[in-house]
Formats: structure tokens, sequence, C-alpha cells
């Protein structure tokens, strides 16, 4: 699976997050999975991912299939309360929101490109 998102501040992520064994962790923002997948080779734990993106939940399968501490689920992360009791998850260890702008997205979307009315210094 070709990695198509870098994650920023990935190192500055897990830091703060300590991944810790047996603990349950969401990446709120699945994307293209750079946290997730940096969280799961930290600690042998668990990962939610959220992401209404098509292309990025066909990319959570994807992973769900190799990597069974992982399950994705599709949706907005403005539900993360509903949507990870539909999953039986009552608490977490830790939660990452990539907030960003990524251009491989904007890419395939025109209706998410940010476009400036005038140009600025």
């Amino acid at each position: 699976m070709k990695n198509v998102h870098t994650p920023v501040l990935l190192n500055e992520v897990l830091r703060a997050l300590n991944p810790q064994p047996g603990h349950t962790y969401v990446d709120g923002t699945f994307g293209a999975g750079g946290y997730t997948k940096a969280i799961l080779k930290h600690a042998p734990c668990t990962v939610y991912g959220i992401d209404r993106d098509p292309a990025a939940t066909k990319r959570g399968k994807a992973l769900e299939e190799v990597e069974k501490r992982f399950t994705i689920v599709e949706g907005n992360f403005g539900d993360l309360d509903r949507l990870l009791a539909d999953e039986d998850v009552t608490a977490v260890d830790g939660i990452v929101f990539d907030l960003g702008v990524s251009l491989s997205s904007a890419r395939r979307s025109r209706a998410r490109v940010f476009i400036p009315k005038r140009r600025t210094p």
C-alpha cells in the first residue's frame, strides 16, 4: 500500500501519545494511515481509524486485512462518541487528529481545494 501522505508531526505525536502495550488509540483523521501505522509499530496496541473519505476507508480496509489490531470506521470525527460506541469502545488512551491540508486529497477533489481570492505577500 503506497503511502500518499507523510505526517509532518509524526515524532511529536508519538512522543505525546507514548503508545503503550494493550492500550487503545484513535486516529480521528485516518487518511493514508501514517499516524496509525506508526502507533501500531511503536507498541502492541489497538487503533481505530476514522475517516469519511471513501478512498481513505478503502486504504483502511486493506490495512485491516493485514493488521488485526486495527479497525477502520467510516464516518466524521465529529461523531466520534457514536462511532466508537458502535464499535463497543467505551474508553481510549489517546486520540490524534491531523487537521492539516493534504495535497493528495486536494488533487483528487477540486471541491476540497482552498483557493485564495487574492494574492497575499
